[in-house]
């Protein structure tokens, strides 16, 4: 080939087209790979809010109980009640959502209510029970201090 011939503006043409599709390909591609991330991130995210939502009114459910519970004086009745609570707490478990302890205060765990003496540190009432979901605080517990 000659000097000429390379220099052909039909081939130059081509060249700069086919570039310019590749580009415009890469450019494609790479707003699809985007996209796919975007959906699934969001598809994640409710997918996680539903379950937030869901979990925390099972939540409320489970602090009902426990507070019936209490409140009971029958204990056929108490019994019935206490299955209904450990069917619960088996269930919020397979779900990553535990109980917070509550036999020590612990002020990074522990909301405060209430303080029936000024300076006691012990827990003497939960009247809320805490929870955690995979590890972390997902709501605390509201004690009372004596």
């Amino acid at each position: 080939m000659t000097e000429e011939e390379n220099n052909d503006p039909i081939e130059i043409s081509i060249e700069e087209q086919l570039r310019n599709s590749e580009d415009k390909y890469l450019r494609i591609y790479a707003e699809f790979e985007n996209y796919k991330k975007r959906v699934q991130k969001e598809k994640d995210d409710l997918v996680s809010n539903t379950k937030t939502r869901m979990l925390g009114a099972i939540l409320d459910v489970d602090s009902d109980i426990s507070l019936a519970l209490r409140s009971i004086k029958s204990n056929e009745a108490k019994q019935g009640v206490s299955l209904m609570a450990k069917k619960i707490e088996s269930f919020l478990k397979t779900q990553g959502i535990e109980t917070v302890q509550t036999d020590t205060y612990d002020d990074e765990l522990h909301e405060v209510i209430s303080v029936l003496k000024p300076g006691g540190r012990e827990v003497i009432d939960v009247v809320t029970k805490g929870y955690t979901l995979n590890g972390k605080i997902f709501r605390y517990p509201k004690v009372v201090l004596g």
